[in-house]
C-alpha cells in the first residue's frame, strides 16, 4: 500500500505543511469532510491552530491543496505507468495498466470518495475529468499498439474507456462493492481484451 506521505507529496517547503496535509489525509476517510475540523487536523499534525492558519486560510484551502496534490501525484503515476506499458506487449500492457489503476483506487477509495464529492465545491471537477481522460488514454494507447484497425475505432475506444472508468467510479463510490480487488482486475482485463479483439 502506498504511504500517505507519498500520496500527498513531500515537495512542500514546510514540514508543518506536510504534517497538516498528512493529518487531513488520515482523518478525512474516517470522519468525512464535515467532521474533519481545523482543530482536529492541527491536533493530529502536532501543531497549534495558529500554525495551521499560518499556512492555510481555511479548511477549504487545506482540502483544495490536498486535492491538487493528490491529483498531480495520480497524473504523474499514470504518465509513469503509460511509459512502463509502452515497453510491454499489448496484453501485458493492458493487464498492468488496469491492475495499477484498480490497486490505487481500492487502496484510497474512502479518501478519493470524499475528495471527488468535494470537487464541485472547490472548482476541481476539471481535475477529475483530467484523471479520467488520462486513464482512458492509457487504455487507448494499449489498443493502438495491438494494431486494431476497426473503422469506428474512436467510437469503440470511447465506449470501452467510459465502461472501465464507470467501474472504477463504482469501486470508489460504492460503500458495499460486492467484488474483490482481484475480481475487478480480472473482469476489467477480460472486458478490455474481448472488446479490443471484437
Amino acid at each position: 500500500m502506498e504511504k500517505v506521505e507519498e500520496l500527498v507529496g513531500n515537495e512542500r517547503p514546510s514540514s508543518v505543511v506536510n504534517s497538516l496535509l498528512e493529518a487531513a489525509t488520515r482523518l478525512m476517510p474516517s470522519l468525512g469532510y464535515g467532521k474533519t475540523t481545523t482543530n482536529r487536523v492541527a491536533e493530529r499534525a502536532g501543531v497549534s491552530i495558529g500554525s495551521f492558519y499560518q499556512y492555510f486560510k481555511s479548511k477549504d484551502d487545506l482540502f483544495t491543496k490536498l486535492m491538487d496534490g493528490i491529483s498531480a501525484r495520480y497524473l504523474a503515476r499514470l504518465e509513469e505507468l503509460g511509459a512502463r506499458c509502452e515497453a510491454l506487449p499489448p496484453v501485458e500492457a493492458t493487464e498492468l495498466f488496469i491492475s495499477e489503476i484498480v490497486d490505487f483506487n481500492f487502496e484510497h477509495r474512502v479518501l478519493l470518495r470524499e475528495l471527488f464529492r468535494l470537487a464541485p465545491r472547490f472548482g476541481r471537477l476539471e481535475l477529475i475529468y483530467e484523471l479520467r481522460n488520462r486513464m482512458a488514454r492509457g487504455l487507448t494507447e494499449a489498443a493502438q499498439r495491438r494494431g486494431t484497425a476497426h473503422p469506428d475505432e474512436a467510437v469503440r475506444q470511447f465506449i470501452l474507456c467510459n465502461a472501465v472508468c464507470g467501474v472504477i467510479d463504482n469501486v470508489i463510490f460504492s460503500t458495499d462493492c460486492p467484488l474483490t480487488r482481484e475480481q475487478v482486475k480480472r473482469e476489467l482485463v477480460a472486458l478490455v481484451l474481448r472488446y479490443q479483439a471484437g
